[in-house]
């Protein structure tokens, strides 16, 4: 996006909010936008279960931007009332995985859903109720796990604008370096995201398992417990369809 055209899109809007997560992207787009900080609201989404190197970022731009909104997440009371989040199940799917003889049930929830009634709820309604009519996200056409939302949509009269939507990676990371930040330390660990959760059974490609591995040992344990459970459920359903499958094949 054009500067002629974001100035556009700005000074259309007299509420605007920043979605920052504490990931190197939303990073980045802050510290390009530090010219429009008097204008902006940062608003970030405490899932309930956050990293502590996450919650030290947050502090950090808490202590430097002149707005700043924390919202509190629902991650606890989703797993609670939901289930945990797996990547087995297909992303908006409800479907819960139950094997009859097991004793302890292990209700699931699709990780899209959980990330959604967590986080992302609470946020909107947030937004809805300070009149916020336009939501700045560091989203990049190059992430695999982008939103399918369009820049410059509109969703219950607030615009989304995406201003790094063509950035690289690489260029993400020079953004932050030349302001003198640390990157997140997630990415020098070989993550491709910051996460949100420090107990989340999903997103398992991000790699966040291998991190807590080395930093948060104890963690570690908590996760692989919920992992085997997980497991133990499913196991069954796969079996059965490659069972199905080789029957089908003739083999």
């Amino acid at each position: 996006m054009s500067n002629t055209a974001f100035d556009s899109v700005m000074n259309a809007h007299t509420r605007i909010a920043l979605q920052f997560s504490g990931g190197r992207d939303s990073l980045a787009m802050l510290l390009a936008l530090r010219p429009h900080w008097d204008r902006i609201t940062v608003y970030y989404t405490n899932s309930g279960d956050p990293f502590p190197e996450t919650t030290a970022l947050v502090d950090a731009v808490r202590n430097v931007v002149p707005h700043f909104v924390e919202i509190m997440g629902r991650v606890k009371e989703v797993h609670e009332q939901m289930g945990w989040p797996s990547d087995v199940l297909q992303p908006g799917t409800g479907f819960q995985f139950a094997r009859e003889d097991i004793g302890d049930y292990v209700p699931l929830i699709d990780r899209h859903n959980c990330c959604f009634h967590s986080i992302m709820t609470p946020m909107h309604e947030r937004m809805k109720a300070d009149g916020i009519t336009l939501l700045i996200r560091g989203q990049r056409d190059e992430d695999s796990t982008k939103s399918h939302v369009a820049n410059g949509s509109v969703i219950e009269g607030i615009q989304l604008l995406f201003p790094i939507a063509h950035w690289t990676t690489a260029e993400v990371e020079k953004c932050i370096t030349d302001h003198g930040v640390p990157l997140p330390p997630f990415y020098a660990a070989g993550l491709t995201s910051t996460p949100d959760c420090m107990h989340c059974t999903a997103w398992l490609e991000h790699g966040a398992h291998k991190y807590i591995a080395v930093h948060h040992p104890a963690l570690a344990l908590e996760v692989n417990a919920r992992l085997k459970k997980i497991r133990v459920v499913v196991e069954p359903f796969i079996r059965r369809l490659n069972e199905a499958q080789e029957t089908l094949n003739g083999n």
